[in-house]
């Protein structure tokens, strides 16, 4: 059993009993693929022109903000500056969307 799967009541309250090495695996496997649908449909909206880059500007920086809250819940402090950082990782595929929109163009 991984430490993850037996500590898990302990971790999550709600959990009442430990997780076997594959729930936890499956778990895990099921949320990477929910992140890259969400994903999908995030950078799609803009790529499609359901929002605007400034629209898209103001989800990111909603999004720094979250995630220095969720950080905090954890009283995880940030790895250096976590919103600078998300925003130009953010930013970068926002311009590789924009090359692409161009070169079909």
């Amino acid at each position: 059993m991984t430490w993850i799967g037996q500590n898990l009541p302990d971790l999550v309250p709600f959990f009442n009993e430990p997780y076997s090495r594959q729930e936890v695996s499956n778990a895990r496997a099921s949320f990477k693929r929910k992140l890259e649908r969400s994903g999908t449909t995030l950078f799609y909206s803009y790529y499609s022109g359901l929002i605007s880059k400034d629209e898209m500007l103001e989800i990111i920086t909603n999004m720094t903000k979250n995630i220095g809250i969720l950080l905090d819940m954890e009283d995880t402090p940030p790895d250096g500056d976590h919103t600078e950082g998300v925003q130009n990782m953010m930013v970068d595929v926002l311009r590789r969307i924009n090359s692409a929109l161009e070169e079909e163009a």
